[in-house]
């Protein structure tokens, strides 16, 4: 095998290889991770369409005229 391209291979499984000790977990409050008020009783595809459409996406609302057989 070349050499170049195993040293690329050796340090690519090297870095793959798992930890022997992984860091802890960051101490926090697991509450902080829920967005309590940005649901509330809306439709869930609703809050993701508009949350989606803030980082310059596009949700597909009705399907592409392809789609339909």
């Amino acid at each position: 095998m070349n050499t170049d391209r195993e040293a690329i291979l050796s340090r690519v499984r090297g870095a793959l290889t798992p930890l022997q000790q992984r860091a802890p977990l960051p101490d926090w409050d697991p509450e902080l991770a829920k967005s309590r008020a940005l649901l509330g009783d809306r439709d869930l595809f609703t809050v993701f369409a508009e949350r989606i459409k803030l980082v310059n996406g596009l949700a597909l609302t009705d399907p592409p005229n392809w789609c339909s057989g």
